[in-house]
């Protein structure tokens, strides 16, 4: 995690870091959890994705594709149709 940070930190414009629910736990410790969240790690990566949320995105969208960790909903994509 911290050599892709570093990476987008050198390349701005050239990565997309996009937030999963897995990177999520951590990043909004201790307020949500999902599975595979690991005790040990929790200070390193909160400490990490904390300092750096604003790399992080929800979504990209290029041109007329969007970009997310897990898809959207149908209602969602409704609103945009």
């Amino acid at each position: 995690l911290k050599a892709l940070i570093a990476f987008k930190r050198k390349h701005p414009r050239k990565v997309v870091l996009l937030l999963g629910n897995h990177d999520a736990h951590y990043l909004h410790f201790p307020h949500y959890r999902c599975s595979g969240f690991r005790d040990a790690a929790q200070p390193a990566l909160s400490t990490l994705f904390t300092r750096y949320a604003g790399l992080f995105q929800i979504a990209h969208q290029e041109g007329r594709y969007l970009f997310t960790h897990a898809g959207v909903t149908s209602a969602w994509l409704a609103r945009l149709l």
